[in-house]
């Protein structure tokens, strides 16, 4: 076939003798052959064939056709809107690789390059849009493109959701602590998704120092830089404990679109290793859900103990502050009392500030006091199940004369109505026995209905008890500031400040109830004034790192 120079006019009739040259190729194309070198080979052939100069190039690599969020083609419309665009025409390998979207094609990209007389030119396809034919199969090219790319969708959707459904994630890159296994020697990482050695100790520590509520995201990454990981910032811990952590539990979650074009979110089983266990996954979710602002509650002073502790000299509640440690060693909460006593003497311990690390310290071992052992708890159980089956046998023998004593009274008020029907008692008699018989018949009905909810009722309150004093230190760690300090003063009488000690006393009705609930006399070791601990170093030893910590200790 012979080759001819053929002229191409603009949308205004003017002839085309400048053009540029627009290619573009998405990551899954690269793979199909649709590279870029070979578009623009194409379109420098078809330049050459019909003499036609090029003076420029765009070239968006990676970018899907399906919408116009592409640097370069951005670029190639601005250029069409300036006054001093050296170009009649853009050549294209095929329509598709300007646009795969027929809406649009018709109002942005036609409607731009007929108002500015600038032509659309295809290496491999019909140009001539003179006449209605030519305009139909350009349409149709554009149609046809869109076709393509729905149909690509729908194949890649399905692929996608058969690999997520045998557990396999296709993000490209898992989440920190997690890598991919090259499957050849200098390939890129496309294998199964494996526990990332260098990395996943810190995650899973990262993730057990932030389900105990006390760190903020920033103390955190600065206590793992400290330990060495020192790419960690507050980003990343926010990352890893909030946008990945379900991934962290062996599964992960994937949105694909369903055929009427709506993305759902879906959980997945997945094929790798779990960092850690549901029951803390949950925690950290609880930990969330229960403080909504667990993230502003640094910048915002919220500190735990305020109200809290006493100062019986001046009779003044502690005030919380915020100090910088030495040397870098990060930023601490403590607590002082400000007012000074009668005729201006100042009480000593306004002098000295009280560490939120000792209050956390004395706290812990008043929780933990608390806390059963596994054989006690199993002991307990027992005794109590035990408890419930002599209270079941019981109530069950109760409940069968009360069934016993309502029958003979309702036997009782038939046959009274049948006397009155008789004319053998009078209606005042019939009145007086039949109210008598009625309360009666009342009282019973009430006690049967208790006696039918009271050993749920207990079951329930018992199995509750037991979780309370399972984990009681494990479940305080996990609430946000507000919900602890609302346990800590049903659970304390007082916070008293003396001198440099701080002195917990926990109430003495909750006391009882422990002792009641676990048979007391056999841990009798456990004061209601639980926790002494002093405001200080131990035995006086008075470490640089022990300073940096509590600078004004």
């Amino acid at each position: 076939m012979m080759n001819f120079a053929k002229q191409f006019f603009t949308p205004s009739g003017r002839p085309v003798s400048r053009v540029r040259i627009y290619t573009r190729v998405s990551d899954d194309e690269q793979v199909q052959g649709h590279s870029l070198a070979m578009q623009e080979k194409e379109d420098t052939n078809f330049a050459k064939r019909h003499k036609l100069l090029i003076t420029g190039k765009y070239t968006d690599a990676g970018y899907t056709g399906k919408n116009m969020n592409r640097p370069q083609l951005k670029q190639l419309l601005a250029d069409i809107k300036s006054k001093k665009k050296d170009f009649d025409a853009v050549i294209v390998w095929r329509c598709d690789r300007l646009i795969r979207n027929n809406d649009s094609y018709h109002s942005i990209i036609k409607p731009l390059f007929d108002k500015y007389d600038i032509a659309i030119l295809s290496a491999t396809e019909n140009n001539d849009t003179t006449n209605p034919y030519g305009k139909y199969m350009r349409n149709m090219q554009i149609n046809n493109a869109e076709l393509e790319s729905d149909i690509n969708s729908i194949r890649t959707i399905a692929n996608l959701r058969q690999k997520c459904e045998q557990g396999d994630s296709p993000v490209a890159r898992p989440p920190i602590g997690y890598k991919r296994k090259s499957k050849k020697h200098g390939k890129k990482a496309s294998g199964k998704i494996i526990l990332d050695t260098d990395t996943c100790f810190y995650v899973k520590k990262i993730l057990e120092l932030h389900s105990k509520g006390l760190y903020s995201d920033r103390k955190i990454a600065y206590m793992m830089r400290n330990e060495g990981f020192s790419k960690c910032t507050k980003k990343m811990v926010e990352n890893i404990t909030r946008k990945h952590l379900y991934f962290y539990t062996g599964n992960f979650y994937f949105s694909l679109k369903d055929e009427h074009g709506i993305s759902t979110k879906c959980e997945y089983k997945g094929n790798h290793e779990p960092l850690i266990s549901m029951e803390l996954y949950y925690k950290i979710l609880r930990l969330h859900n229960d403080d909504i602002k667990y993230q502003c509650n640094e910048n915002k002073h919220d500190f735990l103990y305020k109200g809290l502790i006493f100062c019986p000299i001046n009779t003044k509640y502690l005030t919380g502050e915020k100090q910088k440690g030495q040397n870098k060693s990060g930023e601490y909460q403590y607590y002082r009392c400000h007012k000074p006593v009668k005729d201006n003497e100042v009480c000593k311990n306004c002098k000295k500030c009280l560490n939120s690390l000792i209050i956390d310290e004395a706290v812990n071992n008043i929780l933990q006091s608390f806390d059963l052992t596994p054989e006690k708890y199993n002991e307990i159980k027992d005794y109590y199940k035990n408890f419930l089956q002599i209270q079941t046998d019981y109530d069950e023998n109760r409940k069968a004369q009360i069934d016993i004593q309502i029958k003979k009274l309702k036997n009782r008020l038939n046959q009274l109505y049948d006397d009155k029907l008789d004319g053998l008692i009078d209606v005042d008699l019939y009145t007086k026995k039949r109210d008598n018989f009625s309360n009666e018949l009342n009282e019973l009905t009430l006690e049967y209905t208790a006696l039918c909810k009271t050993n749920q009722i207990l079951i329930e309150r018992v199995e509750k008890v037991f979780e309370l004093f399972k984990d009681l230190s494990g479940r305080y760690f996990g609430l946000s500031i507000e919900k602890k300090r609302e346990m800590l003063k049903i659970l304390c009488s007082n916070f008293f400040y003396s001198g440099s000690k701080i002195d917990i006393k926990v109430k003495s009705a909750f006391v009882t109830l422990f002792r009641t609930f676990v048979f007391y006399s056999d841990l009798s070791d456990l004061e209601p004034n639980s926790s002494k601990l002093v405001n200080g170093a131990p035995d006086g030893i008075r470490t640089h790192a022990y300073r940096n910590h509590n600078p004004r200790s």
